[in-house]
């Protein structure tokens, strides 16, 4: 009987502590930060490569039309990333 009553005092204690919101909230926006300038630095090298053959030049335009592909769904992971951080507030209030 007090070691429930010991485990409810820590769920307790967890229920109250609001550091790792601030934790996920930063890392959404470390997230956010290394995404932008991963997709500059991206750009900027492909966009001066000069390719002589034709091979390689199709296989560049392959990798930036996946990149496109991949880059267009990372608002989309951000957007999940927030709303779960709205859903862990929400559920902590109620």
């Amino acid at each position: 009987m007090k070691k429930e009553l010991k485990a409810n005092q820590k769920a307790l204690e967890f229920k109250h502590d609001t550091r790792g919101y601030a934790k996920m909230v930063s890392g959404i926006v470390a997230f956010l930060i290394i995404t932008i300038i991963g997709v500059m630095i991206f750009y900027s090298i492909s966009e001066n490569i000069t390719l002589e053959s034709s091979e390689a030049k199709e296989s560049a335009n392959k990798t930036k039309e996946q990149a496109k592909t991949v880059f267009s769904l990372m608002p989309i992971i951000a957007l999940v990333l927030v709303a779960v951080t709205i859903l862990a507030v929400i559920m902590k209030l109620t």
